[in-house]
């Protein structure tokens, strides 16, 4: 049996671990911008004059293949996710910009398998090429990355006595999630656009009931719904309509 004082010791670690995270410390925007990155090779002047002999291949109506790369611990592409992407098909048919949306899976991918999912980012030229076998001219690739921000409120105090963490919400969470995408010519690799987008979700509750997927969840597709609009406005600029 615990002695009194061996009480108040736990308490107190428990409370020390609590309020440890209680300073809103804000998102880290740019390691969130770094893991969407590319990891780029050393690059040439070579490079860079190959760069600008490339030129666009597709004739509108193309075929446009849609891969989504990554994945954090918290959160994978969802099924719904790609259908999101998938639903503004019919209005690229309907305006002639886009004869066919192929989604392109991990498993359609070399050197990808299943723990891609979450958190594995394959090359452009492996997307590239599974592309060419759907016969697709143009593929986009959209990439996500996440931040979440935990911290106590006022209320937050209450947690000292243990059973307000299930009761008082003293816990705040604020989630940013980060999302581009970039679409390119299948055969040349020529770079006809990027866009991005964020989305941002907010919970207050009690400490244990605090659901950091659910939250990251609801910002991703707060950023997919906005990255949508970006992606149709560009496809019609380079298209002209």
């Amino acid at each position: 049996m615990k002695s009194p004082i061996s009480k108040v010791i736990i308490v107190a670690m428990v409370a020390i671990g609590m309020f440890g995270c209680a300073a809103k410390r804000g998102f880290d925007r740019g390691a969130i911008g770094n893991s969407l990155r590319e990891t780029a090779p050393s690059i040439s002047d070579q490079d860079i004059q190959e760069a600008y002999e490339l030129k666009p291949q597709i004739n509108f109506p193309f075929k446009l293949a849609l891969y989504f790369n990554g994945g954090g611990w918290n959160w994978k592409w969802s099924g719904e996710d790609k259908e999101s992407l998938l639903s503004i098909g019919k209005q690229l048919t309907n305006d002639n910009i886009v004869s066919k949306l192929i989604l392109i899976t991990p498993s359609d991918v070399e050197n990808s398998g299943r723990e891609c999912e979450y958190g594995c980012n394959v090359s452009l030229k492996s997307i590239r090429l599974a592309a060419a076998r759907y016969g697709a001219d143009a593929v986009l690739v959209i990439n996500g990355a996440s931040d979440t921000d935990r911290y106590n409120n006022i209320l937050g105090v209450t947690y000292v006595l243990l059973v307000p963490m299930t009761i008082i919400p003293g816990t705040e969470l604020d989630v940013l999630y980060m999302m581009n995408c970039k679409m390119w010519d299948v055969r040349n690799q020529y770079l006809y656009f990027s866009a991005e987008a964020e989305g941002t979700a907010h919970q207050t509750r009690p400490t244990m009931f605090i659901e950091e997927k659910h939250a990251t969840g609801k910002a991703k597709k707060d950023a997919l719904t906005k990255l949508k609009e970006e992606i149709m406005v560009r496809l019609k600029n380079i298209s002209g309509k």
